[in-house]
């Protein structure tokens, strides 16, 4: 296998991994409030074992660790350094690496490394875990990268350790790290990619984490990209390759995004190479340099082509790759209140940390693939959810048809950031029922049952179907059958009575309403009723009966009969089917003056629409221009800005307009009376 090859593999694959961990994103979950982005504290802990100037022979681990914290210096990063064999040959505690004195002491430290000696991983590894569980808390997210080429090996060393005693310490720092939530990423260094390091992987399973290597070289910048398209925000982007002429030469690339903060370009080289000037509009850049790699780390870019005038070994290829990096917190909005079968608004947007301000980026935003997730909490049920891109953000409405408790997740990718918000719990809120009113009676003590309808004492808002029940009946004895919403009473004996209703919805909450019957004998109840009708009967007979009836008589002869007169227009406002139906036109004198329902108009004009309602709504013919409308359905129908009772007749007149909201709660139709 070509040495250059290797060499650059092993570099991508340790950048790779950096990356990784640098730019996982901070998530932000909201009813408008944010969580902050979180810096990081990560330990590099090496191993220098003599078996190193074999593996890494150039020393590429060395150079690749110092240039991961000459890319770390935004925020408040912190990466310390342990370097073991089977002693702690060296180590620097957490520093800030954005202050330059500590960051160039710390590169420093870490290039004196030396490989040499035996192995004891157990011992470098409980000395991380100690030194970054026993460092100042600053609330950054602590991190782990164990870099080794074998395993424990104190066969020929003098430091008094056996395997056992490093495999006990390994056991140790695995429970200390997974205690304090410490991932430990690990990376098997091998040169010819056929090492065993299961090992490895136990220690990055165990902690949360993952575990590299590669069973060839042609999968290595597959499985990294992978890894990438898992767990960060931000996308390492491959731009070009090129030969290089060991000459100067440009290369090329196009800045297109305005919401970014800060762009690392990154160019890889077999050989020798180095930048000989990088033409840009930017403000803000700077170049870190090594013998294998060039990064030129720009903030705020602004949107330009970018040139770089390099220079690199003949023959050895050059490759360019980008990481964009954004100053970003998600924000998801939930309304205060979500109600049961009402849909709510829920939006994802980008909140600018730096700006502190929303980010309005249509272009951004439409090269996002999002998606809203909610979780019903009592079954399980995860159903996914398309989002609605805008020039602010991302929307969706949904419709949760029960109450209790639900998570809302987002996930989202394009093509140069993406991630995945935290899980927000929210509730759905039930409307318990509503009494409409309570039920005073006083009648005669008879063996006729009076039927009463649940269904007018009792409302609900989401549309549940209630069911009832007696919770109580006390007074006087009443025989009561209470049949789904039918509550038949017969009286058997007089007296007093009061019998409370429960009604109870979908979700378990109730109301009550109140049925108070006074029952009395017949004659009591009849009492005055009939000195009523006896005075009023000789009244009548001595002075005016005959009078009356024979004028009633003459006048009703002489009276008109009711007669339909003019028309109906009618107009769907909606439909459930959002069909188009144009203006109806119903010439009355058509139609039998008996009178006829709402569906026989419709029918009339060939409109077949599911609406059983129309059957229950009636127009009957009265005298003088005019008609009567009586209805026995729950829609709501309006006659100006007047409400027609149920079962309560209203006389319509010239230019009356009618408005009729179905029960479906989506069709509405209004009709207008005219004389012509």
């Amino acid at each position: 296998m070509n040495k250059h090859s290797n060499n650059y593999r092993f570099i991508l694959s340790i950048f790779l991994v950096f990356t990784l961990l640098l730019h996982i994103p901070a998530y932000t979950f909201a009813k408008e409030y944010e969580d902050k982005k979180a810096d990081y504290d990560i330990i590099f802990v090496l191993d220098v074992s003599a078996s190193m100037k074999t593996t890494d022979k150039n020393r590429n681990s060395i150079e690749i660790i110092k240039m991961m914290i000459d890319m770390s210096t935004g925020g408040q990063n912190r990466i310390g350094y342990v370097a073991y064999n089977d002693t702690i040959t060296t180590h620097f505690s957490l520093a800030d690496v954005s202050n330059n004195a500590l960051r160039s002491d710390l590169k420093q430290t870490i290039d004196k490394t030396e490989f040499s000696g035996y192995t004891d991983m157990g011992l470098g590894l409980k000395y991380a875990t100690n030194l970054i569980t026993k460092s100042e808390a600053i609330g950054n997210h602590p991190i782990i990268i164990l870099l080794s080429d074998g395993e424990t090996d104190l066969s020929g060393s003098k430091s008094g350790r056996t395997d056992k005693d490093s495999r006990k310490d390994i056991e140790s720092s695995i429970k200390t790290a997974t205690k304090n939530e410490i991932p430990i990423y690990t990376i098997g260094l091998t040169g010819d990619y056929n090492t065993n390091l299961d090992y490895l992987k136990d220690i990055s399973d165990r902690t949360k984490a993952i575990s590299y290597t590669a069973t060839s070289p042609y999968q290595l910048v597959d499985i990294f990209n992978g890894i990438l398209s898992e767990n960060t925000s931000s996308v390492l982007t491959p731009v070009e390759n090129q030969t290089a002429t060991g000459t100067e030469q440009y290369m090329d690339i196009k800045v297109s995004d305005e919401s970014l903060s800060e762009l690392n370009i990154m160019l890889l080289s077999e050989g020798n190479i180095t930048t000989e000037e990088v033409l840009t509009s930017s403000k803000d850049y700077s170049v870190i340099s090594s013998r294998t790699y060039q990064l030129i780390k720009l903030y705020e870019p602004v949107m330009e082509t970018i040139r770089i005038k390099i220079k690199a070994d003949k023959g050895s290829t050059i490759r360019l790759s980008t990481l964009g990096v954004y100053d970003f917190s998600d924000m998801v909005t939930i309304p205060d209140t979500v109600t049961k079968g009402k849909s709510s608004k829920i939006t994802f947007q980008f909140y600018d940390t730096r700006k502190k301000a929303l980010v309005s980026d249509e272009k951004l935003y439409q090269n996002l693939n999002l998606d809203f997730y909610v979780k019903d909490l009592s079954s399980g049920e995860e159903i996914k959810y398309p989002a609605i891109a805008g020039a602010d953000g991302y929307s969706f409405e949904p419709v949760l048809e029960k109450s209790g408790s639900y998570e809302l997740r987002t996930s989202y990718k394009g093509d140069t950031i993406f991630g995945e918000t935290k899980v927000i719990a929210f509730d759905v809120n039930n409307n318990p029922p509503i009494k409409v009113k309570d039920i005073d009676e006083t009648f005669a003590k008879t063996k006729t049952a009076r039927i009463y309808n649940m269904d007018e004492l009792f409302t609900d808002d989401d549309n549940d179907l209630l069911t009832y029940s007696i919770v109580s009946n006390q007074g006087a004895r009443m025989e009561t059958l209470l049949t789904q919403n039918q509550l038949s009473i017969t009286p058997l004996a007089t007296g007093d009575t009061t019998i409370i209703i429960q009604a109870r919805d979908t979700a378990g909450d109730t109301a009550t309403a109140s049925i108070t019957v006074k029952t009395l004998p017949i004659w009591k109840y009849h009492y005055k009723i009939t000195i009523t009708i006896s005075i009023s009967a000789a009244i009548l007979v001595i002075t005016v009966i005959t009078f009356c009836i024979i004028h009633y008589i003459r006048k009703r002869a002489a009276m008109p009969k009711p007669a339909f007169t003019g028309v109906l227009v009618g107009y769907f406002l909606s439909t459930k089917e959002d069909m188009e139906i144009p203006p109806l036109k119903w010439l009355l004198t058509d139609y039998p003056n008996k009178g006829l329902s709402l569906a026989k108009l419709l029918k009339s004009r060939g409109i077949d629409t599911t609406l059983p309602d129309a059957e229950k709504i009636w127009f009957s013919p009265k005298v003088g221009n005019s008609i009567e409308l009586i209805h026995n359905t729950r829609d709501t129908i309006l006659i100006g800005s007047r409400t027609v009772a149920k079962n309560t007749p209203v006389i319509i007149y010239p230019s009356d307009k009618i408005f009729i909201a179905f029960e479906d709660m989506t069709t509405e139709l209004e009709l207008r009376y005219k004389l012509q």
